[in-house]
């Protein structure tokens, strides 16, 4: 610096908990826990970690804050006054400190503030050294993995898999049938398919499922920039139903983009940059190595994937996407411009199909028309399960020209 640093501090806002009454604030250390109106100084010697709590009993939301503090010889002092709102701690960095290292903890999905403290209790310390070797050592010479408790992974895992079978993550097709029976059945069986949608919007999804024979693993997106997005579940705190955790949505992610069995992506309303950036670029490497991609969104959103997924056009396969539909004639689309553009990306294809769809659709495009008199979500839905075949290499085996 120009000059000389007389003072630096570090504040972190945290509301564990959430907002909602009854709130009950503690912050807990290695030699105790301390609450609201008591101010807790860390011995920096003995004292490598803190959680910021609530100990509401029964306490249905979300789980406890932490930090780990990995160079303690950066700070001069770390003051974290406990409020009865939210808790700030403060960290006075050394004014020769250029660099620190600490560590944040997020359990959102562990409302049980006791179990937390027994696992920081357990592992926090250890952390701590890691994380002081991570910030003093070499980055060309990784260090070898933290020792961990198995048993808390798989409950982890075990509590994610109850999130994703909570009513607001479900994905079923009604099993009610078609007034105007599809042939839904493919000659190959169902296309496993990994869906990637806007989560209020997704009903459009489950409707094509209706129509075409698809085995659907999936992941819902809070919107189209976000899988979780905290301001989309307002009454979370009544409900006991948030936003899923991060870890666990961007852990299902990448999984449904490794899945070897799955032979189409459907993208539909999420953004690129939406995507956690691993599990984007594994679903893009499947995809080169033949798998399909369809991609369903405005075209402004779509300008947000790579370039070089638009750079070799089929222009066969679009023919073929949209042959013997009459989609000129389906309000909505435009009659001048084809909604459909088929690419090659290395040994798969990706698909577009652009569609202005509505708030609360993905699919469909937005029109002004009645849907019972001129059966546009059918007309619709069969533009979109063409764009499916062809992607998956599925493409129509039978042709009728009238």
């Amino acid at each position: 610096p120009k000059v000389a640093v007389q003072r630096a501090r570090l504040r972190f806002s945290s509301y564990p908990g959430g907002f909602d009454l009854p709130r009950n604030r503690a912050v807990t250390t290695a030699s105790g826990t301390a609450t609201v109106g008591q101010a807790v100084q860390l011995n920096l010697d003995r004292e490598r970690w803190f959680l910021l709590e609530d100990v509401t009993p029964d306490n249905p939301r979300q789980g406890s804050a932490g930090m780990v503090i990995g160079t303690p010889e950066s700070f001069a002092g770390v003051s974290i006054p406990v409020g009865d709102y939210g808790i700030v701690p403060i960290l006075e960095l050394k004014p020769e400190t250029r660099s620190f290292a600490v560590a944040l903890y997020d359990f959102p999905s562990l409302p049980d503030y006791k179990q937390t403290r027994r696992y920081f209790a357990a592992s926090a310390d250890r952390e701590a050294m890691a994380l002081r070797q991570i910030a003093h050592g070499d980055l060309d010479r990784p260090l070898p993995a933290i020792k961990v408790d198995q048993s808390r992974f798989a409950g982890l895992r075990e509590r994610e898999e109850k999130l994703f079978g909570r009513g607001t993550e479900i994905w079923r097709p009604d099993p009610a049938p078609l007034s105007f029976d599809w042939s839904r059945r493919l000659p190959a069986g169902p296309i496993r398919t990994a869906l990637f949608a806007v989560r209020y919007t997704a009903w459009e999804t489950m409707e094509l499922g209706r129509r075409m024979d698809l085995s659907v693993r999936h992941l819902y997106w809070d919107n189209s920039q976000a899988i979780s997005q905290a301001d989309h579940w307002p009454y979370a705190g009544t409900t006991g139903q948030g936003p899923l955790p991060p870890y666990a949505t961007s852990r299902r992610a990448l999984e449904l983009a490794s899945d070897p069995e799955v032979e189409l992506f459907l993208v539909a309303g999420v953004s690129a940059d939406g995507l956690p950036g691993n599990a984007r670029n594994e679903m893009l490497q499947r995809v080169a190595g033949g798998k399909g991609l369809l991609l369903v969104d405005r075209p402004s959103r779509l300008a947000s994937w790579p370039a070089e997924l638009f750079s070799t056009p089929d222009a066969a396969a679009t023919a073929d996407a949209l042959a013997g539909l009459d989609w000129q004639h389906i309000p909505g689309f435009s009659a001048e411009t084809p909604p459909v553009t088929v690419y090659r990306y290395g040994e798969g294809r990706v698909v577009v199909l652009r569609v202005g769809a509505t708030v609360y659709g993905c699919l469909v495009p937005a029109n002004n028309e009645r849907d019972g008199l001129w059966s546009i979500t059918d007309h619709a839905l069969a533009v979109a399960a063409r764009c499916a075949a062809l992607a998956a290499g599925r493409p129509p085996a039978i042709r009728v020209e009238l």
